[in-house]
């Protein structure tokens, strides 16, 4: 039996946590997971480095790099996977400080004007 590398278990366990603390749907789960990768992808290369010294310019530049893209309309959910992988982080123990606090919120339009 394969033995999971660092990164391997800590997918894992992301998973686990969005099915079950938070109860997603697979759709929702897969974007998470692969927003997840790719930002720990952009950071670390690779390997898993330590979680403790991701910083909230980093996720800037991870967001600006993307927004630089070809498919920058499609990643408007992008901040809200990086933020679950962010609480599921802090909430799990393996960072000091919530970065999803770092995050922006995507503005949305209204369905009732304030009165």
């Amino acid at each position: 039996m394969k033995r999971l590398s660092e990164r391997e278990h800590l997918r894992a366990e992301y998973e686990a946590y969005l099915h079950r603390q938070r109860g997603l749907a697979d759709g929702t789960v897969g974007n998470s997971l692969y927003y997840g990768e790719r930002f720990l992808t952009f950071h670390f290369g690779e390997k898993l480095g330590d979680l403790n010294a991701i910083t909230p310019e980093d996720i800037v530049a991870f967001l600006c790099q993307l927004k630089a893209g070809a498919n920058a309309r499609r990643c408007k959910a992008l901040p809200s996977h990086l933020r679950s992988l962010f609480k599921f982080l802090f909430w799990s123990g393996k960072t000091k400080r919530d970065l999803a606090q770092s995050l922006p919120r995507v503005a949305t339009a209204s369905a009732h004007l304030p009165r």
